[in-house]
């Protein structure tokens, strides 16, 4: 004889069980969601206060650290050991930079609180960001090793006058002394062009440098002669050109 009393509270447990699983889901979705938007967040927070450490830095101030924090604060996360900590450290203690006392690395632990997780055993997720920021103080040193004349088009033409990097013709000539000359254009067969009588002569120990390859219709009149193969730099260069003009003018730099 069948017992429908066995199968009292069944319906319950089948409920309770489905009340967790439905409280896990909707705890992956706003929980879940809470976390995401706090990383996000963190991460920026660590991004502008690794910045605003090393500008700090290279103004020659070295509370960089006060100015991380303090932007980090600014940003939501202020270093309370409760819901969120915030580490600055130079030289890095990890990454491919650690070690390195130009680097600054800042490290946001943020803790977030779940509301349906705690359903599952979940009290909180917990977000680790970083960033990294270089602060190289600037060096007072010679340019491309001292060159007193340079061309910094990475590229340029034969045929195209506008288009030439490096030329050298008619009657021209170029009388240096305590520097050299350095082209930075690859092109293969003309990145420095001299044609007719135009000539170069440099008094000191620097040469002419070029990246490229050379056109030379009178090698005698260029002294040293040209050595070609040099090391390309990028274009714009990594450092600040002087500004140079006539006049009030300030001379404008021209790519090719």
């Amino acid at each position: 004889m069948y017992n429908r009393k066995q199968e009292r509270g069944q319906a319950l447990i089948v409920l309770a069980l489905a009340i967790v699983g439905l409280a896990g889901i909707v705890g992956l979705v706003v929980d879940g969601g809470n976390a995401f938007a706090d990383r996000r967040s963190a991460q920026n927070a660590a991004d502008s206060a690794a910045l605003a450490a090393a500008v700090i830095r290279i103004r020659g101030d070295q509370n960089f650290v006060d100015a991380a924090m303090a932007s980090a604060s600014k940003n939501g996360y202020d270093n309370n050991g409760a819901t969120n900590t915030v580490q600055v450290h130079s030289p890095p203690i990890s990454g491919p930079n650690q070690g390195n006392i130009e680097y600054i690395q800042v490290v946001i632990v943020s803790h977030v609180q779940t509301y349906f997780a705690r359903v599952v055993g979940v009290q909180q997720i917990t977000n680790t960001v970083e960033a990294t920021s270089r602060s190289k103080l600037p060096e007072i040193t010679e340019i491309l090793n001292g060159a007193a004349v340079i061309s910094l088009a990475p590229t340029s033409e034969c045929e195209k006058e506008h288009k030439r990097s490096f030329w050298v013709h008619g009657e021209a000539t170029l009388d240096i002394t305590g520097g050299g000359v350095f082209v930075n254009s690859n092109n293969p067969t003309c990145a420095f062009m001299s044609f007719g009588s135009g000539s170069i002569r440099i008094r000191d120990d620097n040469q002419i440098m070029v990246v490229g390859g050379a056109s030379i219709q009178k090698p005698h009149l260029l002294t040293p002669g040209v050595t070609v193969g040099a090391s390309q730099i990028p274009y714009p260069p990594p450092f600040f050109m002087p500004k140079v003009g006539c006049g009030n003018k300030i001379a404008q730099r021209r790519l090719g």
